[in-house]
């Protein structure tokens, strides 16, 4: 295989993937690529198949290990950027999405096309196919994948591609987006109830890590059972970390006591702290730049996150304090303290309360919002009544929609959820029918 390498490092890959992977180059990636760099000239700024890598991991038969490391480099890099996808393609796209999906109408129709627009800049195309594929997919009611293994051995390809979804949402910059599309299909209830599910029918009960990765490491043949159950639970962690919103709605209404109880018990064990000191890595990596005036510190042991912030010479505090469960229960936020008035801290604590429960972000994430908004507020913006924000968590876009009856100002996405929740477009303030103007695309 010398030649392959005489050739490129890219062309090397692509032939590895034809041959659907192998020893022959593994070896390479795992004892010769000694720096980050080295892998990145490996994979060709991007222009490796992805596609085809993805197929390895999918397929979970061998060279999986090897596939996705080379894909968690090629994310790591911006991910494989799309091209823009016609009309035909998105009513394609929206139509595999929306299957399942009863009482969704015009609005919610174009918020769908907002988030595939962007999921499809960031998500390449065969991961974002399996998604979109529905109970024969990611989930645990498809066929073939995982290489058509019984047991837990057959969740390896479902995982593994799982992961993957997280690394790519993790670094998007719209990530609400993309969280909105990933939600959409459905995929975090399907794959993550099987999963556990499966779990629990093999004797799980909650116990077990889920921040290490030793089950991806390279000479490891086969999966083993304490692999594959590392390989599950680090799944869900993930999971919890990029999508905490998502994992919460399907644990909040999965109708399995013993998944529940499970599922719990593994937050408050373990997860809970791999999570909240990720986020306090964050907060504590934060420079300047991100930060701006506003002043963070916290403590992973009692769980307590304090930031303050000064505008106009007033000191204002915001304190977030995450629960035992963190992210699956909702973390508390007091934003009464400080020089502000106690509307302001009310409403404040609430938009918070908001971006941590429906949003994509985290901590810090929600905590810059809340920064954000006291700087929009002093400059004479009105918030959306309904996530109490200036900037939408998500898009963070202005309310732009005004109800022509109380001229309350909206977020447009925050409307289309309310209207889909219940089930009517009368205005959240007061009642009366209000009319959104459709999309770019004329429905």
């Amino acid at each position: 295989r010398e030649t392959d390498f005489v050739v490129g490092l890219d062309g090397a890959v692509e032939a590895w993937v034809r041959e659907g992977g192998g020893e022959w180059l593994e070896k390479y990636v795992w004892d010769g690529m000694t720096t980050e760099g080295d892998l990145k000239r490996l994979v060709g700024g991007g222009k490796v198949d992805v596609d085809g890598l993805v197929g390895i991991v999918r397929r979970g038969r061998g060279g999986e290990r090897t596939a996705f490391k080379l894909l968690s480099v090629v994310a790591a890099e911006g991910g494989r950027v799309q091209e823009e996808v016609g009309d035909d393609e998105m009513d394609m796209i929206c139509d595999l999405v929306e299957v399942g999906r009863e009482g969704w109408g015009v609005e919610e129709r174009e918020d769908l096309e907002d988030c595939v627009e962007e999921a499809v800049k960031v998500l390449p195309r065969g991961v974002r196919e399996m998604m979109e594929e529905g109970e024969g997919g990611l989930s645990m009611g498809g066929g073939a994948s995982g290489g058509g293994k019984g047991g837990l051995e057959g969740l390896v390809g479902r995982v593994m591609t799982w992961l993957l979804v997280c690394e790519w949402v993790e670094g998007a910059e719209k990530r609400g987006l993309v969280g909105g599309y990933v939600g959409a299909t459905g995929i975090v209830e399907r794959l993550l109830g099987g999963v556990i599910g499966k779990m629990i029918e093999e004797g799980w009960d909650g116990e077990g890590g889920g921040g290490g990765m030793g089950c991806m490491e390279y000479g490891r043949g086969g999966w083993k059972e304490e692999e594959v159950f590392e390989l599950c639970l680090n799944g869900f962690t993930r999971a919890l970390e990029v999508l905490p919103g998502l994992v919460r709605e399907w644990w909040t209404g999965c109708g399995d006591r013993g998944v529940k109880e499970a599922v719990l018990a593994f937050v408050e064990k373990q997860a809970s702290k791999v999570v909240l000191g990720k986020e306090m890595g964050k907060i504590v990596g934060a420079g300047r730049e991100t930060l701006g005036e506003m002043n963070v510190k916290g403590s992973i042991v009692s769980g307590e996150i304090t930031a303050t912030y000064v505008q106009d010479e007033v000191e204002l505090c915001v304190v977030v304090k995450a629960p035992k469960a963190f992210p699956l229960r909702n973390v508390e936020v007091d934003a009464s303290r400080g020089g502000g008035s106690g509307g302001q801290g009310i409403r404040w604590g609430l938009m918070m309360n908001c971006s941590l429960q429906q949003g994509s972000g985290g901590i810090l994430d929600a905590l810059l919002l809340w920064k954000d908004n006291i700087e929009a507020e002093y400059e004479g913006v009105e918030p959306c009544p309904i996530c109490y924000a200036i900037l939408h968590p998500d898009t963070r876009s202005k309310p732009g929609l005004e109800c022509k009856t109380c001229h309350n100002k909206f977020h447009k996405r925050c409307l289309v959820q309310w209207f889909q929740q219940k089930q009517t477009n009368a205005c959240v303030i007061c009642q009366q029918p209000i009319e959104i103007a459709h999309g770019k695309r004329g429905r």
